[in-house]
């Protein structure tokens, strides 16, 4: 194979093809591919990793590798580079996303910017977000916490044995926080080939020492290692060629097909207890807690407001706020929310706990998420079970249901993450025990109790500091893993269900569906909060309908006026905006692009005279204005 520019794009199942000059997709792992309709897919429309010199039937172990030693030994172009069927280096934004089914490329543009530079990688970025711990975590460590560390000592005692001149850019490799991952790249065709022999030797020298785990994701251990190696090449690189040109680029990924829910089926609350204000008081109750401040009071009230309207009458509610902070007029806020049906409320003052060494690293999540650690403390001794319910949820369905599930021989009922999979991996938990999401939780508090889970929380939380990203649902998911009982998605219906996931999860399609048609508890997910005016969540209204039922209810109405000047809704891969009701409507497919981008940008023009504006597809260049502002003497 003889081109200028080759950059080969691993698949292993079929997905959005992208093939011109520039990208070859190649079906990795073919030797073992078993004969059904995704074969005859990929057999039609990519080359495979079998012919000639290949290790394609190492691809259970190497993954994207059997496609990089298939071009090391069978592609003679001046460049190589490798990328993945969903996730692409945006080299200089030289894709053109205008057409988003079958995505169109400037090859001249991206050939132009490949040929300026000896290597292009993914950027670097931290192992651990910045400002989670004061300690981040090293790549070593990093690597042994979600792989085998015997592995990776392996393959650090073969490259100082037969590479000892790449000791010290290993080490430091290790010692640094910074790494690049996804085996993406492009190189020089020189560098490639010194790259494959060194990097191919230590990996096949190393399958001589290294025994092949049973666990399917830890099978991947050579893919996991390369991405080590790859790093450790390129800084070796660089340090002794101070000339190399290197390209750090973002990455784009193309997301899976979102599911197109049709509106006008999706079961949500009647509010059946509308017009029932008084209903009796019964001598069973449903007990709820929420955790909020002033700032997410509103929001509570919602949640609220959406319970006693659509909860069993057979059923008293006793609301327990856990209180960060909650002004007395507030307070009062709260009560006037008897207007709908008795209940109930009790405010526990959580200011007298000290949370500063916990850590947040979400703008939309306070210290709040924890307070839920404490309730075993903090309920009175005779509530034996709650129900805990994050403020950014709407309940459509009974919850009296929910209350009634049998969790006597469990410690919480839950319901799976929408990135369970990942997070699984992430804390090292057993694949049976799927990570849970802790916005909607059923307490056996009389069972946490006796089990002390108040001190294995924050002694779990010692011990796993440096991999705690997720807030307290990460702390939950480590002390609590085996001990839940596993519930439909309908009571945690996630953004993500509605707006497309790009995330691992272990529940099916089948299972987004119905939840989706049917969701019992609606939890607006992730940052796409209904509050906001750019939520594209297509149930975004149903927090604005139970509002109305609240003392803001003035904020509800006004919303409603401004959505009928302007709205933005995401069905599927369709984003529509609406504008006075006419509807502009935008295909979606990349990650890396805001939904602003989509309809308005901002960016220079190719004279550097200009700038151009696009809104909705139309482009408006108008001159740029300088503005020098005078400094004073420096000196």
């Amino acid at each position: 194979m003889e081109d200028k520019i080759k950059i080969f794009l691993a698949y292993h199942k079929p997905s959005t093809l992208i093939k011109n000059d520039i990208f070859e997709p190649m079906h990795v792992g073919r030797a073992l591919a078993q004969n059904n309709e995704n074969l005859e897919w990929l057999k039609n429309n990519l080359i495979g990793d079998d012919s000639g010199e290949n290790i394609s039937t190492k691809n259970p172990f190497y993954c994207e590798l059997t496609a990089q030693y298939w071009a090391w030994k069978n592609c003679n172009s001046e460049y190589i580079g490798f990328m993945h069927y969903r996730r692409f280096l945006d080299i200089l934004s030289a894709f053109n996303n205008e057409e988003y089914d079958l995505p169109s490329i400037d090859t001249k543009k991206l050939a132009k910017t490949i040929q300026e530079y000896d290597i292009i990688i993914p950027e670097e970025y931290n192992v651990h977000p910045v400002g989670l711990h004061k300690n981040l975590m090293t790549n070593y460590d990093f690597y042994c916490r979600n792989h085998i560390k015997e592995d990776l000592d392996i393959v650090i005692d073969i490259v100082k044995r037969f590479y000892p001149e790449y000791t010290e850019t290993m080490n430091e490799y290790f010692a640094d926080t910074k790494t690049f991952f996804f085996n993406m790249f492009v190189m020089k065709k020189d560098l490639y080939q010194k790259y494959c022999e060194w990097l191919f030797s230590i990996l096949f020298e190393s399958e001589k020492f290294i025994k092949i785990s049973d666990n399917k994701y830890q099978k991947r251990v050579f893919g996991f290692l390369s991405e080590r190696l790859l790093n450790i090449f390129v800084r070796h690189e660089m340090k002794n060629n101070p000339n190399l040109k290197i390209l750090y680029s973002s990455v784009i990924t193309i997301l899976p097909e979102p599911i197109k829910f049709d509106k006008s089926k999706i079961k949500l609350g009647n509010m059946k207890y509308l017009n029932n204000k008084f209903c009796k008081t019964c001598n069973e109750y449903i007990d709820v807690v929420f955790a909020t401040d002033n700032k997410y009071s509103q929001h509570c009230m919602a949640a609220m407001a959406s319970i006693l309207l659509n909860t069993n009458e057979n059923k008293s509610l006793r609301f327990h706020i856990l209180d960060g902070g909650i002004n007395n007029d507030i307070k009062d806020k709260f009560e006037e929310l008897k207007n709908l049906r008795d209940f109930t409320i009790t405010f526990y003052n959580m200011k007298n706990f000290d949370f500063s060494a916990l850590p947040l690293n979400r703008s939309y999540i306070s210290e709040a998420t924890y307070y839920r650690l404490y309730l075993t403390d903090i309920l009175p001794q005779e509530i034996k079970k709650v129900v805990y319910l994050d403020c950014d949820i709407i309940v459509e369905g009974d919850l009296n249901e929910f209350w009634e599930t049998d969790i006597s021989e469990h410690l919480a009922a839950v319901v799976e993450d929408e990135g369970s999979v990942l997070q699984q991996r992430r804390l090292m938990l057993p694949e049976e025990n799927k990570y849970f999401n802790a916005g909607v939780l059923l307490l056996n508090i009389e069972g946490l109790r006796e089990f002390g889970a108040k001190e294995k929380f924050f002694e779990y939380f010692k011990q796993n500091e440096k991999i705690i990203t997720l807030q307290d649902q990460d702390i939950l998911n480590g002390v609590l893993n085996g001990k839940c009982k596993y519930l439909p998605l309908k009571w945690n219906t996630n953004a993500r269900i509605y707006l497309g996931n790009n995330l691992e999860r272990s529940y099916s399609e089948k299972d987004e569906i119905e939840a989706g048609y049917n969701p019992a508890i609606l939890h607006y997910t992730d940052k796409n909060k209904p509050w906001k005016r750019n939520c594209p969540h297509i149930l975004r209204k149903e927090y604005w309908k139970y509002l109305k039922f609240t003392p803001y209810k003035h904020k509800a109405l006004k919303h409603e006026f401004l959505e009928n000047i302007y709205s933005i809704e995401k069905i599927g891969n369709i984003l529509t905006i609406r504008i006075l009701g006419i509807p502009f409507k935008k295909k979606t497919k990349f990650s890396r692009y805001s939904i602003w981008e989509k309809f308005f940008s901002l960016k220079n023009a190719k004279d550097n005279k200009h700038k151009v504006i696009t809104i909705l597809g139309f482009e408006i260049k108008v001159k740029r204005t300088k503005k020098i502002k005078q400094k004073g003497n420096m000196h």
